[in-house]
């Protein structure tokens, strides 16, 4: 049963002065967030989980802070790390939940800094949040630090568009399938003809 507005101010008031020094995620986060649900009358255990395994984009594996399915997704970082960077690694764990958990809010917090977002209102789909034209500034800059590592990687100083980029990595593709032994050369069966009985 929801509790009432009077009870949920007081006891956020009281949650602000008992957390108002905390700063390491590792030793307190957890115990932040069971205590942060109460707040609102809601037993955390009920509704969501902690250390939610999910897989990320490729091959790479990560752990969601803390999962309420259909609802929210929360990256917790020590005080004073960068929030922004916390919301991108939240989108990260986007692509590995299945499309019935997908929340609508994702909510980063430092302990003394919440930011909560309603990803229905800022975006209708995964595919509009990374449009170029629309992707959050935090978003658009983890990527264009990813592009320079991949630059950097392929021997290149910069590319002057993802188009250029592109057609490099078919050019490479390409140079490296050539060296391959041709299917049509090796392993073709020898067609039996009829014997000729003169």
């Amino acid at each position: 049963m929801p509790l009432p507005w009077p009870e949920i101010r007081d006891k956020a008031i009281a949650f602000s002065r008992e957390w108002q020094d905390a700063e390491s995620e590792r030793a307190e986060a957890q115990t932040f967030w069971n205590e942060f649900f109460a707040v609102f009358g809601v037993p955390r255990r009920r509704v969501a989980s902690f250390e939610e395994p999910v897989k990320k984009l490729g091959t790479k594996r990560g752990r969601i802070d803390a999962f309420w399915k259909g609802q929210l997704v929360v990256e917790h970082k020590s005080r004073g790390q960068d929030l922004d960077r916390a919301f991108v690694q939240a989108l990260d764990y986007f692509p590995g939940i299945a499309d019935r958990d997908l929340p609508r809010y994702v909510l980063v917090s430092d302990f003394a800094k919440f930011r909560l977002y309603d990803i229905e209102a800022a975006t209708h789909t995964l595919a509009d949040l990374y449009d170029p034209d629309t992707m959050p500034p935090a978003l658009s800059k983890a990527h264009g630090a990813l592009d320079r590592a991949v630059d950097t990687a392929y021997g290149r100083k910069s590319f002057a568009s993802d188009a250029e980029r592109v057609a490099f990595l078919f050019e490479l593709y390409q140079k490296y399938t050539s060296l391959l032994p041709s299917q049509s050369k090796a392993g073709k069966p020898r067609r039996k003809g009829k014997k000729s009985h003169e």
